[in-house]
């Protein structure tokens, strides 16, 4: 029995969430979608565990195959866990950010699909999650570097006593374009928040700051970065800053903006493809309502929807100026004719 097989009988498409998932989740709707995204995975090993399922929509009748039943059987994400696009947003990117999912469009016209590793699933169900971030360092802590003439003490009551100035070099630098657009405050109270969900002292943030300043980043976007697995493994108070500032140490130079900008660009490519797959099932209603009397084509030709038996959603009849006709895959009709795309 190997790692897909151990998942398919842990986890189906019933909702029912082992404790210890949510406890490790630390959520329960990202414990319920990594659940039921794992168990999926694991129905396509055919594909790697690659597997595609739509935001939203109501269940289609099945099909005879088994893993396609199953697929139209649950619909949709938004059907299957009653969570919306935005909700769905925020789920995978905490999980993406903890490394236990991973996306990519695939298909014409590119559809985003999922996947998780059954391995790291697996590790992470045992509690083993410092074995699935290779990024962030799980040895010995090292030796922090001495920052020259730097006042911890006074860092946080100066940052919020300067308001919407710009604060020191490193950490007030103009936003990196793409990056997530979550609302801002001044950047006293984004210090001051990193300072409370940690459960720093200003001492430590201090410190934290003096490390961010002499890597040239801003401790804002590292937070950001190294935040999914702080709060996964459960830490607080000393324990988050040493985490902290042992992957700041060893990390130099990393740039800490380039997940966000990833996610957005993912998630603007995501956008793109429901865009076209809802101007194609417009085009097919289209078809579908024309009739007998079909849609012209600019050639002089004329298009029509094709029979049953030949699957409406994936050809067409395509009738020749000539009047001879034949039937064509609607991809490839569209890609020759994109004005039917355009509303």
């Amino acid at each position: 029995m190997d790692a897909w097989d151990i998942i398919q009988k842990l986890d189906g498409p019933r909702l029912s969430i082992p404790t210890a998932l949510v406890a490790a989740c630390g959520d329960l709707q990202i414990a319920a979608f990594l659940q039921q995204a794992a168990f999926l995975s694991a129905t396509c090993r055919s594909t790697d565990g690659w597997f595609f399922l739509p935001q939203s929509g109501a269940p289609a009748a099945a099909p005879n195959d088994e893993r396609g039943s199953l697929f139209q059987k649950l619909g949709s994400w938004q059907h299957m866990l009653q969570l919306g696009p935005d909700a769905q947003v925020a789920v995978r990117r905490k999980l993406r950010g903890m490394g236990l999912l991973e996306e990519k469009l695939k298909g014409i016209p590119a559809k985003l699909h999922y996947r998780v590793d059954p391995q790291k699933y697996l590790l992470f169900l045992c509690g083993d999650a410092g074995s699935k971030f290779p990024v962030i360092p799980e040895t010995c802590f090292p030796e922090e570097p001495k920052q020259a003439s730097w006042k911890t003490r006074d860092y946080v009551s100066n940052e919020r006593n300067k308001g919407k100035e710009q604060i020191r070099t490193g950490l007030a630098a103009e936003p990196v374009d793409n990056q997530d657009p979550e609302p801002q405050g001044t950047p006293g109270d984004e210090l001051e928040a990193i300072k409370d969900a940690l459960n720093l002292s200003s001492g430590q943030l201090g410190k934290l700051a003096g490390i961010c300043k002499g890597q040239n980043c801003k401790l804002q976007d590292a937070h950001r970065s190294l935040a999914p697995h702080i709060k996964s493994k459960g830490l607080q108070g000393q324990q988050a800053f040493l985490y902290f500032k042992k992957c700041l140490l060893q990390n130099p130079g990393r740039d800490w903006t380039w997940e966000a900008r990833r996610n957005v660009e993912l998630e603007a490519q995501a956008e793109q493809a429901t865009q076209a797959d809802k101007a194609r099932q417009r085009f097919i209603d289209r078809l579908a309502q024309a009739g007998d009397e079909g849609i012209a084509v600019r050639n002089g030709g004329r298009i029509f929807q094709a029979p049953p038996e030949e699957n409406p959603e994936v050809f067409l009849t395509y009738q020749k100026p000539d009047g001879t006709s034949f039937l064509s895959r609607i991809i490839d009709f569209l890609n020759a004719f994109p004005e039917f795309l355009e509303d």
